[in-house]
């Protein structure tokens, strides 16, 4: 009787034991992880410390785990699948889809594929949050060494777009998408950013030196070069021709111009020199109409930044300056 009553034990131990360590393994292991990538939470994870650290939107680990949107039911030892990796922008306070969109030169068709958690009215985008601007791609194979000709993180842009405001002299024009620099900025966070190499960063914004301290807030940088980002196509005319204007000039703007940048509303002299490695003097000099306070830029109007070098008895009088009044 007694033997009979310990068998009975044991055995019902033996199998709430194994129903226990089934429920656990498939808890911790995700049954299907479509990127096969995957994540063993810690003590001290969040949702969002994991998602910055693979590269990830927070709204997408979120969705292919199917856990709470506030990640609460996080787990120690919770094995989770995370999606691609891509080039991540932050969300700030007050920003919509089409802020978004319109800053990183996409369509709102993209953001939304590539950040499938989005509602078709982004009525769920967050601040603080971080979504793709860039297509979600499998990380390189770590067995498999680049070529030197490939050394970029992503793939080359398909198409050319025009910068949305001054970028730095040198900047290839063979470029896919800009990025603008703000305060605080550096090279290496925004090389992780948009997923491109630290090198190929440098070489296709030239301006920046070698310590990457001379970044301009206000300025646009390559961030996405196209493959031929550092040829120059066929049909260029040679250096000693004067180009066109591209939009109309203000009186007195000289005809010899190789480079002219249409003034866009709230540019300053001063941006546009730093731009264009010029002086507010050259600024002036090839476009005599500018005060002396840079107060007068016309939103809209072609102004030369790259004329026929001064003589050398002309004067030059006028310092650069850090202040001035933007475009209207």
């Amino acid at each position: 009787m007694i033997s009979a009553l310990a068998c009975y034990l044991v055995c019902t131990l033996l199998l709430v034991l194994q129903s226990s360590a089934g429920r656990l393994h498939s808890r911790q292991s995700p049954t299907e992880c479509p990127t096969k990538r995957t994540y063993i939470a810690v003590s001290g994870d969040t949702c969002a410390k994991i998602a910055t650290a693979h590269s990830v939107p927070r709204g997408s680990l979120i969705a292919i785990n199917k856990v709470r949107p506030d990640c609460a039911d996080l787990r120690v030892g919770q094995v989770l699948c995370l999606p691609e990796p891509c080039a991540l922008y932050p969300v700030e306070i007050g920003m919509t889809c089409q802020d978004i969109v319109e800053q990183n030169l996409l369509t709102y068709e993209q953001l939304l594929e590539w950040n499938s958690y989005l509602d078709s009215g982004c009525t769920n985008l967050l601040a603080g949050d971080e979504v793709c601007v860039s297509p979600p791609a499998p990380l390189p194979s770590p067995t498999t060494s680049p070529a030197p000709s490939t050394l970029q993180k992503r793939v080359y842009a398909t198409s050319i777009v025009d910068p949305p405001g001054p970028v730095p002299r040198g900047t290839t024009k063979n470029c896919g998408q800009y990025y603008e620099v703000k305060s605080g900025d550096y090279c290496d966070s925004i090389a992780d950013r948009y997923s491109i190499d630290y090198q190929l960063f440098r070489d296709i914004n030239p301006a920046i030196d070698a310590q990457c301290t001379n970044l301009i807030p206000g300025l646009y940088y390559c961030v996405s070069p196209t493959e031929n980002w550092n040829q120059t196509a066929t049909s260029t005319t040679a250096t000693s021709a004067y180009a066109t204007a591209p939009a109309p000039t203000t009186s007195g703007t000289t005809a010899n111009c190789y480079e002219w940048y249409v003034v866009q509303s709230g540019d300053t002299c001063n941006r546009i020199a730093m731009s264009y490695s010029i002086t507010i003097d050259d600024i002036r000099r090839w476009n005599p109409s500018v005060r002396a306070d840079c107060s007068n830029l016309r939103s809209g109007r072609a102004y030369c930044v790259h004329g026929d070098p001064a003589s050398p008895t002309t004067p030059m009088s006028t310092p650069a300056q850090a202040t001035a009044t933007p475009a209207m």
